[in-house]
């Protein structure tokens, strides 16, 4: 679940690949921030808001 902030640079499938390739060995507070950084790299102008769920 994320804000426009998000959406306005990068795509469901992008997030999802980000997501799953850092999910081994990041906690979901690093993949979350990283998320953010890489928004902002990519000239982000909203604000962001992230929730990622983990289901086992």
């Amino acid at each position: 679940i994320a804000s426009d902030g998000i959406w306005d640079v990068i795509n469901n499938e992008q997030v999802a690949l980000f997501v799953s390739q850092r999910a081994s060995n990041k906690s979901l507070s690093e993949i979350i921030s990283d998320l953010f950084d890489k928004c902002l790299q990519e000239e982000s102008s909203d604000n962001m808001t992230a929730f990622i769920i983990k289901l086992d």
